[in-house]
Protein backbone atom coordinates (compact mmCIF):
# COMPACT_ATOMS: atom_id res chain seq x y z
CA UNK A 1 0.00 0.00 0.00
CA UNK A 2 0.84 3.62 -0.68
CA UNK A 3 1.89 5.29 2.91
CA UNK A 4 0.94 9.00 2.33
CA UNK A 5 -1.71 8.27 -0.18
CA UNK A 6 -3.63 5.68 2.01
CA UNK A 7 -3.46 7.50 5.43
CA UNK A 8 -5.38 10.60 2.93
CA UNK A 9 -8.09 8.05 1.54
CA UNK A 10 -8.05 3.92 2.49
CA UNK A 11 -10.01 3.37 -0.62
CA UNK A 12 -7.95 4.82 -2.88
CA UNK A 13 -4.79 3.43 -3.73
CA UNK A 14 -2.63 3.89 -6.92
CA UNK A 15 -1.20 1.76 -9.27
CA UNK A 16 1.62 2.02 -11.50
CA UNK A 17 1.88 1.11 -15.20
CA UNK A 18 5.32 -0.15 -15.19
CA UNK A 19 7.56 -1.59 -12.32
CA UNK A 20 11.11 -3.21 -11.79
CA UNK A 21 9.92 -6.85 -9.46
CA UNK A 22 12.36 -7.14 -6.39
CA UNK A 23 15.08 -9.33 -6.82
CA UNK A 24 16.74 -10.78 -4.46
CA UNK A 25 20.30 -10.05 -4.22
CA UNK A 26 19.87 -7.37 -7.08
CA UNK A 27 17.61 -5.06 -6.67
CA UNK A 28 19.54 -2.99 -3.64
CA UNK A 29 20.34 0.80 -3.75
CA UNK A 30 22.59 0.56 -6.50
CA UNK A 31 20.72 -1.15 -8.70
CA UNK A 32 17.90 0.77 -8.16
CA UNK A 33 19.69 3.96 -8.73
CA UNK A 34 20.83 2.76 -11.96
CA UNK A 35 17.15 1.46 -12.64
CA UNK A 36 16.40 5.20 -12.24
CA UNK A 37 18.78 6.38 -14.42
CA UNK A 38 16.76 4.23 -17.30
CA UNK A 39 13.18 5.12 -16.00
CA UNK A 40 12.41 8.57 -14.19
CA UNK A 41 8.76 7.46 -13.45
CA UNK A 42 8.85 3.12 -12.89
CA UNK A 43 8.41 2.11 -9.45
CA UNK A 44 11.30 0.25 -7.70
CA UNK A 45 11.61 -2.38 -5.39
CA UNK A 46 13.85 -3.21 -3.18
CA UNK A 47 14.44 -6.84 -3.15
CA UNK A 48 13.07 -8.87 -0.41
CA UNK A 49 13.84 -8.29 3.31
CA UNK A 50 12.38 -10.74 6.23
CA UNK A 51 11.31 -8.84 9.30
CA UNK A 52 13.83 -10.90 11.55
CA UNK A 53 16.41 -9.08 9.25
CA UNK A 54 15.47 -5.89 10.14
CA UNK A 55 14.82 -6.09 13.64
CA UNK A 56 17.12 -8.26 14.74
CA UNK A 57 20.16 -7.26 12.36
CA UNK A 58 21.22 -4.26 10.92
CA UNK A 59 17.98 -2.49 9.70
CA UNK A 60 20.28 0.71 8.17
CA UNK A 61 21.85 -1.19 6.17
CA UNK A 62 18.67 -2.10 4.58
CA UNK A 63 16.08 0.65 4.84
CA UNK A 64 18.71 3.34 3.62
CA UNK A 65 17.92 4.56 -0.11
CA UNK A 66 18.97 7.78 -2.26
CA UNK A 67 16.08 9.63 -2.29
CA UNK A 68 16.56 9.95 -6.34
CA UNK A 69 15.09 6.32 -6.35
CA UNK A 70 12.01 7.89 -5.60
CA UNK A 71 9.22 6.78 -5.86
CA UNK A 72 10.26 3.14 -4.38
CA UNK A 73 7.98 0.37 -2.64
CA UNK A 74 9.89 -2.13 0.43
CA UNK A 75 8.98 -5.32 -0.12
CA UNK A 76 8.79 -7.27 3.97
CA UNK A 77 8.95 -11.10 3.90
CA UNK A 78 7.25 -12.37 7.44
CA UNK A 79 3.96 -13.96 9.30
CA UNK A 80 3.93 -12.05 12.05
CA UNK A 81 1.32 -9.52 12.87
CA UNK A 82 3.63 -7.69 15.70
CA UNK A 83 6.84 -8.27 13.76
CA UNK A 84 5.00 -6.53 10.49
CA UNK A 85 4.10 -3.67 11.83
CA UNK A 86 7.11 -2.77 13.97
CA UNK A 87 8.72 -2.98 10.38
CA UNK A 88 5.96 -1.58 8.59
CA UNK A 89 6.51 1.38 10.49
CA UNK A 90 10.75 1.43 10.17
CA UNK A 91 9.86 1.74 6.26
CA UNK A 92 7.52 4.72 6.78
CA UNK A 93 10.00 6.45 8.77
CA UNK A 94 12.92 5.77 6.31
CA UNK A 95 10.41 7.55 3.81
CA UNK A 96 9.48 4.62 1.55
CA UNK A 97 6.59 5.50 -0.74
CA UNK A 98 5.02 2.12 -0.69
CA UNK A 99 5.44 -1.61 1.90
CA UNK A 100 4.79 -4.55 0.32
CA UNK A 101 3.43 -7.77 1.94
CA UNK A 102 4.95 -10.90 0.07
CA UNK A 103 2.32 -13.54 -0.17
CA UNK A 104 3.03 -14.73 -3.83
CA UNK A 105 6.43 -16.05 -3.61
CA UNK A 106 6.75 -19.99 -4.22
CA UNK A 107 10.49 -21.37 -3.68
CA UNK A 108 10.64 -23.84 -0.91
CA UNK A 109 13.49 -21.17 0.56
CA UNK A 110 10.37 -18.75 1.52
CA UNK A 111 8.29 -21.39 2.82
CA UNK A 112 10.46 -22.75 4.91
CA UNK A 113 10.12 -19.03 6.78
CA UNK A 114 6.40 -19.04 7.00
CA UNK A 115 5.83 -16.49 4.13
CA UNK A 116 5.31 -15.62 0.72
CA UNK A 117 2.62 -18.24 -1.17
CA UNK A 118 2.22 -20.40 1.69
CA UNK A 119 0.38 -17.49 3.14
CA UNK A 120 -2.65 -18.43 1.06
CA UNK A 121 -2.74 -21.13 3.16
CA UNK A 122 -3.51 -19.90 6.40
CA UNK A 123 -5.62 -16.91 5.26
CA UNK A 124 -6.69 -16.31 9.47
CA UNK A 125 -3.33 -14.65 9.64
CA UNK A 126 -4.91 -11.84 7.49
CA UNK A 127 -8.68 -11.53 8.34
CA UNK A 128 -7.83 -11.95 12.03
CA UNK A 129 -5.83 -8.86 13.29
CA UNK A 130 -5.92 -7.00 16.71
CA UNK A 131 -3.44 -3.64 17.33
CA UNK A 132 -3.28 -1.30 19.46
CA UNK A 133 -1.16 1.84 20.12
CA UNK A 134 -0.91 5.33 22.28
CA UNK A 135 -0.76 8.52 20.97
CA UNK A 136 0.12 11.09 23.51
CA UNK A 137 -2.88 9.67 26.33
CA UNK A 138 -4.98 8.33 24.54
CA UNK A 139 -5.18 4.40 23.68
CA UNK A 140 -5.95 3.56 20.42
CA UNK A 141 -7.03 -0.06 19.58
CA UNK A 142 -8.24 -1.75 16.55
CA UNK A 143 -9.77 -5.06 15.04
CA UNK A 144 -9.74 -6.31 12.06
CA UNK A 145 -12.17 -9.76 11.65
CA UNK A 146 -14.87 -11.41 9.64
CA UNK A 147 -17.53 -11.38 12.36
CA UNK A 148 -19.83 -9.40 12.84
CA UNK A 149 -19.28 -7.74 16.35
CA UNK A 150 -16.17 -8.98 17.59
CA UNK A 151 -17.23 -7.59 21.45
CA UNK A 152 -15.08 -5.58 23.27
CA UNK A 153 -11.74 -5.09 23.92
CA UNK A 154 -10.24 -5.81 27.69
CA UNK A 155 -7.53 -3.87 28.56
CA UNK A 156 -4.62 -4.67 31.49
CA UNK A 157 -2.98 -1.01 33.00
CA UNK A 158 0.33 -1.21 34.10
CA UNK A 159 -0.96 -0.82 37.41
CA UNK A 160 -2.71 -4.16 36.74
CA UNK A 161 -6.36 -2.65 36.32
CA UNK A 162 -8.86 -4.13 34.06
CA UNK A 163 -11.23 -2.21 31.44
CA UNK A 164 -13.16 -2.40 28.46
CA UNK A 165 -13.03 -0.37 25.46
CA UNK A 166 -15.93 -0.70 23.23
CA UNK A 167 -14.87 -1.27 19.70
CA UNK A 168 -17.60 -0.16 16.67
CA UNK A 169 -17.38 -0.44 12.69
CA UNK A 170 -15.50 2.31 10.98
CA UNK A 171 -15.24 0.33 7.86
CA UNK A 172 -16.14 -3.43 6.85
CA UNK A 173 -14.13 -5.64 8.60
CA UNK A 174 -12.28 -2.86 10.56
CA UNK A 175 -13.34 -2.47 14.27
CA UNK A 176 -11.94 0.46 16.51
CA UNK A 177 -12.04 2.17 19.66
CA UNK A 178 -10.01 4.61 22.06
CA UNK A 179 -10.06 5.13 25.30
CA UNK A 180 -8.50 8.34 27.50
CA UNK A 181 -5.57 6.76 30.10
CA UNK A 182 -4.56 7.95 33.07
CA UNK A 183 -1.16 5.60 33.73
CA UNK A 184 2.39 5.93 31.79
CA UNK A 185 3.49 2.86 30.85
CA UNK A 186 3.06 -0.58 29.07
CA UNK A 187 -1.17 -2.08 28.23
CA UNK A 188 -1.93 -5.21 27.57
CA UNK A 189 -4.87 -5.52 24.83
CA UNK A 190 -6.97 -8.51 24.19
CA UNK A 191 -10.03 -9.93 22.01
CA UNK A 192 -10.83 -13.13 22.09
CA UNK A 193 -8.05 -14.93 21.37
CA UNK A 194 -5.74 -12.45 20.51
CA UNK A 195 -3.28 -10.46 22.76
CA UNK A 196 -1.41 -7.00 21.59
CA UNK A 197 0.82 -4.18 23.77
CA UNK A 198 0.84 -0.69 23.35
CA UNK A 199 2.73 2.06 25.08
CA UNK A 200 1.07 5.04 26.20
CA UNK A 201 2.51 8.19 27.20
CA UNK A 202 6.50 9.56 27.15
CA UNK A 203 8.75 6.46 26.76
CA UNK A 204 11.29 8.15 29.63
CA UNK A 205 14.08 5.82 28.46
CA UNK A 206 17.08 6.57 31.23
CA UNK A 207 19.18 7.36 28.53
CA UNK A 208 16.76 10.21 27.39
CA UNK A 209 16.65 10.87 30.94
CA UNK A 210 19.72 13.84 31.29
CA UNK A 211 20.92 14.66 28.08
CA UNK A 212 23.41 16.98 28.41
CA UNK A 213 26.74 16.08 28.93
CA UNK A 214 29.18 17.54 31.72
CA UNK A 215 32.05 16.40 33.96
CA UNK A 216 30.87 16.99 36.91
CA UNK A 217 29.51 13.16 37.15
CA UNK A 218 33.29 12.04 36.93
CA UNK A 219 35.45 14.28 38.37
CA UNK A 220 35.38 13.17 41.34
CA UNK A 221 36.90 9.36 40.69
CA UNK A 222 39.43 11.86 38.39
CA UNK A 223 40.34 13.94 41.63
CA UNK A 224 40.37 11.00 43.88
CA UNK A 225 43.12 8.96 41.21
CA UNK A 226 44.92 12.23 40.45
CA UNK A 227 43.91 12.56 37.14
CA UNK A 228 41.72 14.56 34.94
CA UNK A 229 38.63 15.16 32.90
CA UNK A 230 38.37 16.56 29.35
CA UNK A 231 35.85 17.81 26.97
CA UNK A 232 36.44 17.25 23.21
CA UNK A 233 35.64 19.98 21.34
CA UNK A 234 36.04 21.80 17.54
CA UNK A 235 38.98 23.83 17.40
CA UNK A 236 38.92 27.00 15.37
CA UNK A 237 39.80 24.97 12.09
CA UNK A 238 36.53 23.02 12.92
CA UNK A 239 38.05 19.34 13.27
CA UNK A 240 37.93 18.02 17.33
CA UNK A 241 40.58 18.90 19.37
CA UNK A 242 42.01 16.13 21.26
CA UNK A 243 44.92 16.71 23.97
CA UNK A 244 48.22 15.17 23.62
CA UNK A 245 49.09 12.17 25.23
CA UNK A 246 53.22 12.38 27.35
CA UNK A 247 54.75 10.12 29.38
CA UNK A 248 55.52 11.70 32.64
CA UNK A 249 57.80 10.26 36.25
CA UNK A 250 55.76 9.07 38.99
CA UNK A 251 54.70 12.40 40.99
CA UNK A 252 54.83 14.98 38.27
CA UNK A 253 51.78 16.78 37.17
CA UNK A 254 49.43 14.63 34.91
CA UNK A 255 47.52 17.96 32.97
CA UNK A 256 48.57 20.29 31.03
CA UNK A 257 46.76 23.16 28.93
CA UNK A 258 46.48 20.76 25.60
CA UNK A 259 48.17 17.68 26.96
CA UNK A 260 47.40 14.74 29.72
CA UNK A 261 50.25 12.70 31.38
CA UNK A 262 50.43 8.88 31.48
CA UNK A 263 52.92 7.97 34.42
CA UNK A 264 55.02 5.15 33.96
CA UNK A 265 55.17 2.23 36.74
CA UNK A 266 57.19 -0.57 37.34
CA UNK A 267 54.86 -2.81 36.00
CA UNK A 268 56.86 -3.50 33.09
CA UNK A 269 60.24 -2.88 32.80
CA UNK A 270 62.79 -2.78 29.22
CA UNK A 271 66.09 -4.77 30.38
CA UNK A 272 67.18 -5.12 26.90
CA UNK A 273 66.99 -4.37 23.46
CA UNK A 274 68.52 -7.24 20.30
CA UNK A 275 69.16 -6.90 16.99
CA UNK A 276 69.10 -9.79 14.25
CA UNK A 277 70.14 -8.43 10.72
CA UNK A 278 67.88 -9.98 8.18
CA UNK A 279 70.00 -9.11 5.42
CA UNK A 280 72.50 -12.26 6.30
CA UNK A 281 69.16 -14.83 6.25
CA UNK A 282 68.02 -13.50 2.81
CA UNK A 283 71.10 -14.29 1.34
CA UNK A 284 71.96 -17.43 2.84
CA UNK A 285 68.36 -18.59 2.06
CA UNK A 286 69.86 -16.70 -2.34
CA UNK A 287 72.70 -18.96 -2.03
CA UNK A 288 71.19 -22.39 -1.34
CA UNK A 289 68.18 -21.90 -3.70
CA UNK A 290 70.99 -21.14 -6.47
CA UNK A 291 73.00 -24.14 -5.40
CA UNK A 292 69.30 -26.31 -5.44
CA UNK A 293 68.76 -24.73 -9.21
CA UNK A 294 72.27 -25.77 -10.19
CA UNK A 295 71.88 -29.35 -9.12
CA UNK A 296 68.68 -29.44 -10.82
CA UNK A 297 70.23 -27.91 -13.98
CA UNK A 298 73.14 -30.23 -14.50
CA UNK A 299 70.93 -33.36 -13.64
CA UNK A 300 68.45 -32.55 -16.06
CA UNK A 301 71.32 -32.36 -18.34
Amino acid sequence: MYINDYDKNPNEIKAHKFCVAPMLDWTDRHCRYFHRLISQHALLYTEMVTTGALIHGDHQRFLQFNPVENPVAFQLGGSNPRELAVCARMVEDYGYDEVNLNVGCPSDRVQKGRFGACLMKEPELEEERLTAAGRGMILEVTRQTMEDDPGNATVIAPSGETFEVPLAEREPGIFAGSAETQEIGLYQIGNGTLTALAHVGPVNAPEFADTVSTTEVLQPVTEASGGTIRRLETGLTGAVSVPDMVAVRAGAETAGRNWIGLRTTSDSVLRAVSRVPLFAGFLGLALLLLAMGSMWYREGR
